[in-house]
């Protein structure tokens, strides 16, 4: 869990590169040696299942790969960092300004991001989650507000696309 948060931070620009790296690379060696010290460990996949631990995707990644992120390189580095942004500016919104208006360019924008990512079909639910969304809110006037059961199906859909991403 800790390195999904710092791996968050670490997109939001709060930690800079030679921190995060450090900080990370520290984490990464804690895992290694907890792995050997648990008794009849099974796997990561396993472990991460049974503590309830599958949306730490940012940090499965991390410790297969045993590097911190900001060490990958090419488009797909760089297009998961700007879908986990989009992700996180759209809840923001969402709950801060939920008018129609300012929702839709969110969503819009974070789908679009989303159909650049080759490693995601169309028809996933990563997709038709958000494109369900954008959708709905396009029916809509610019100056509606979402009703509160509206913006809590909305986050909730969100959040399960970005646990699927």
């Amino acid at each position: 869990m800790t390195i999904e948060y710092l791996e968050f931070a670490f997109m939001s620009g709060k930690v800079k590169g030679p921190a995060y790296s450090k900080e990370c690379r520290n984490l990464l060696n804690q895992v290694k040696v907890q792995v050997d010290r648990i008794s009849g460990f099974k796997g990561l996949s396993d472990f991460m299942q049974k503590y309830d631990l599958t949306h730490c995707k940012s940090a499965l990644t991390n410790i297969k790969r045993d590097s911190p992120s900001d060490t990958g390189t090419g488009q797909n580095t760089t297009l998961i960092v700007d879908i986990t942004q989009k992700y996180v500016s759209s809840m923001d919104v969402i709950e801060v300004l939920p008018q129609v208006d300012n929702v839709y360019p969110q969503i819009q924008d974070l789908l679009a991001s989303l159909k650049t990512f080759s490693d995601i079909s169309a028809s996933s639910p990563i997709m038709t989650q958000v494109s369900k969304w954008v959708a709905e809110l396009e029916k809509k006037g610019a100056t509606e507000c979402l009703d509160e059961e509206e913006i809590r199906q909305l986050k909730m859909d969100l959040t399960r696309s970005y646990e699927g991403f």
